[in-house]
């Protein structure tokens, strides 16, 4: 929902199950703000019990509202270590159609997210969102942030739009602020620079943080970054970044200011260089219990020297995973690699595995420690083979709103290219007729065949051309 506010009629609802009084209920719209005042505090006494209990918004009540579908649940409180009143929902199926119509104002930036497409375009953009971002932190509005992150999530709004969005850094907790691409992963946790980048092997987040601070006006960063949440990211594909360093005045509640600095900063994809360096693809099942979300990290076996894990990849529900591993130095040789948990515990690890330059290794790993060559392909081959039909990586991936597919043709026939959900049912045909060679772009906006918006998940797109037939994962997060 984006941070916004809850339905005054659901919140009152809940209010009332967990023991405010109708009075104070009313009071907390009264026209005086002493009233309004005292009201806060009774309902904030009344939290602090810590009380439970059902609401039911569901039902009308002739003469006052009519009833809100899913409206329904169960509410509880407990106090944060601040002593605030916490309220957690269960049984609540929530939607859009229970966040409150709010009023925003979204700023008239010169350059909007749309314009963005090289780094001077870049640096305006960010450079407008930092003042505009200082200007609505230095309101008196309690709900400021929970406003900028309605606004700078919007997709439809001038600040976000395909790959490019913004993060807001809070320098004073070190936490994620504002993450308008994937709040769920990223929003309110601390900064914990473990992502490198997969040519360098250099750490990107301290890259980024040095370019903020390294003059008054930021500073660009481009590394290259395949996400091992996402099998067709590839790290051919330099990010280039933007960032730097705004001092918002926080108005406190007791009417003083304070200067809290915040990073603002944003990215866009490049072009894919030609690459020298030589390079090795990996592909891998790893086998055993609880094999969904390892992260499993190469390194190059060199005797007297201590491993370094800089180049890993996630494994999905089937325990597979892919990955490139880049080096100017060369690649060819032995590796090692480990498994570990979401705690970081070690749970696999495997040695003496062979891997060599301009080829793609597909291998069988098992927990135990078991490691088995599955089949070795030539990576020149294979991008013939990809280069005279078939589908390249949909961008951007993961998404929100829409994504781009793009697929080639080496020969004129009929073509079909239809989005399936995980159970194999197909619910979008967005191509079925006979086409001419070359080369094809298609956006698909995450609607069904009816038109109707489907929800967050992966979905399979399938590309059926003359000589073959080939499949690609698409990630959709809203």
């Amino acid at each position: 929902m984006s941070g916004g506010l809850l339905d005054r009629v659901i919140y009152a609802e809940m209010l009332s199950a967990l023991g405010v009084s109708p009075t104070v209920l009313a009071d907390m719209v009264s026209p005086d703000s002493a009233t309004v005042a005292r009201a806060q505090e009774a309902v904030l006494a009344t939290l602090s019990q810590e009380p439970d209990g059902a609401f039911d918004a569901t039902e009308p009540v002739a003469g006052v509202r009519p009833g809100i579908p899913g409206a329904s649940g169960h509410a509880a409180v407990y106090l944060s270590g601040f002593g605030s009143p916490i309220i957690l929902v269960a049984g609540f199926d929530m939607n859009s159609s229970h966040v409150a119509q709010e009023v925003l104002d979204y700023g008239d930036p010169a350059i909007t997210a749309r314009d963005v497409v090289d780094r001077e375009t870049l640096k305006a953009f960010v450079t407008e969102a930092g003042n505009y971002w200082v200007a609505l932190r230095g309101t008196s509005a309690p709900d400021a942030v929970s406003k900028g992150k309605i606004i700078f999530r919007d997709s439809n709004g001038p600040w976000r739009h395909d790959p490019v969005y913004l993060y807001v850094l809070d320098t004073r907790t070190n936490n994620i602020l504002i993450h308008a691409a994937f709040p769920d992963r990223f929003e309110l946790r601390p900064l914990i620079p473990t992502v490198r980048d997969a040519v360098t092997g250099k750490l990107i987040l301290p890259q980024v943080l040095e370019a903020a601070k390294s003059g008054p006006e930021g500073g660009f960063v481009e590394y290259y970054f395949d996400d091992p949440t996402d099998d067709t990211d590839s790290a051919d594909i330099p990010k280039v970044g933007y960032a730097r360093e705004f001092t918002a005045y926080v108005i406190q509640s007791n009417g003083t200011t304070i200067p809290v600095a915040y990073i603002v900063g944003s990215g866009y994809y490049g072009s894919a260089p030609v690459s020298t360096d030589p390079r090795t693809e990996v592909e891998a099942t790893v086998s055993g219990s609880a094999v969904e979300g390892l992260t499993v990290e190469f390194a190059r076996s060199i005797a007297g020297q201590i491993a370094g894990y800089a180049h890993s990849a996630v494994t999905d529900a089937n325990g597979y995973l892919s990955l490139t591993i880049s080096n100017p130095d060369g690649v060819s040789g032995y590796y090692q690699a480990r498994a570990r948990n979401a705690s970081g515990e070690t749970v696999g690890q495997w040695h003496s595995i062979p891997l060599n330059q301009n080829q793609r290794q597909v291998l069988e790993l098992t927990l135990g420690g078991g490691m088995k060559v599955l089949r070795v392909e030539s990576l020149s081959a294979l991008k013939t083979v990809a280069q005279a039909s078939g589908l390249a990586p949909n961008f951007p991936n993961p998404f929100n709103s829409a994504t781009l597919i793009t697929y080639h043709l080496s020969s004129p026939g009929p073509v079909q290219l239809v989005i399936y959900n995980v159970l194999g049912q197909p619910v979008r045909t967005l191509v079925d007729e006979s086409q001419a060679a070359g080369s094809y772009q298609i956006r698909w906006d995450v609607l069904d065949q009816r038109g109707v918006s489907l929800s967050t998940g992966i979905y399979i797109a399938r590309l059926s051309y003359p000589g073959g037939v080939q499949t690609q994962r698409l990630l959709y997060l809203k």
